[in-house]
């Protein structure tokens, strides 16, 4: 999980660089200014997505206590989501030994 986390925020970086400098590699500009910060900003909330949406489909697939190893409020936050959004059941006994576990 973690592994998969680190390659979702190192491919949007990848392509947001090429989107907005046209290369893959180098060592980037000395310069900060706004529009760096915001695509940083932007950036985060794009990986942090993508992050949260890979571990709602992990606790579908997988189940709660898998996820639950890599953050437990994470884990909490993508089951109430996934119950809100995509109106999966939440099963009492899957939960408490979620939190038995954590």
């Amino acid at each position: 999980m973690c592994c998969a986390t680190s390659a979702t925020g190192a491919s949007l970086t990848a392509v947001l660089r090429l989107v907005l400098e046209g290369r893959f590699l180098g060592m980037g500009s000395p310069r900060i200014d706004a529009t760096l910060v915001a695509g940083i900003v932007v950036l985060g909330g794009a990986a942090v997505g993508a992050c949260m949406a890979f571990q709602a489909w992990c606790l579908g697939r997988k189940g709660p206590l898998f996820v639950s190893v890599f953050g437990p409020v994470q884990t909490v936050c993508t089951a109430i989501l996934s119950a809100a959004l995509l109106r999966q059941v939440l099963s009492l006994g899957r939960y408490i030994c979620m939190l038995c576990c954590a």
